[in-house]
């Protein structure tokens, strides 16, 4: 698993900030922690998001919103900045699906319709989900 972890979360660090040991570290104080998130389209695992540095960050997990269609979204895990909650709620409602600047995103996952429902999030940990 670190390894699938590992080439997953270099490729995300498109800046080249860290060393391989940085990154083995980060990781395995992640994996021992629960605290990473794989973000998977069908069986292809697509990105690696490390959410252990975030201080000014909440946590959204277990939500269900229905949009203006009538179909219910889960929210699986999210991450937004502190009172921003509410614009992805917004974000889910009104039915986007992914923004076309998005790099790096996470799945809510709809379990009505079987599917998954891409969002964006930003990969920067400075950023946030929605803003």
């Amino acid at each position: 698993m670190l390894e699938v972890l590992l080439k997953i979360a270099k490729q995300c660090d498109r800046r080249n900030e860290w060393t391989e040991q940085q990154w083995i570290d980060t990781l395995l104080n992640c994996i021992d922690k629960d605290q990473y998130i794989l973000i998977q389209e069908g069986n292809e695992i697509i990105a690696f998001s490390c959410w252990l540095f975030i201080k000014d960050f909440e946590k959204i997990g277990n939500q269900y919103i229905e949009d203006v269609n009538g179909k219910i979204a889960y929210i699986q895990c999210a991450y937004v900045k502190k009172g921003h909650r509410g614009l992805l709620y917004r974000m889910l409602r009104e039915g986007v699906e992914r923004h076309p600047d998005a790099e790096c995103i996470f799945y809510c996952s709809d379990k009505l319709n079987n599917k998954k429902i891409i969002i964006p999030v930003n990969k920067w940990r400075n950023k946030c989900l929605v803003c």
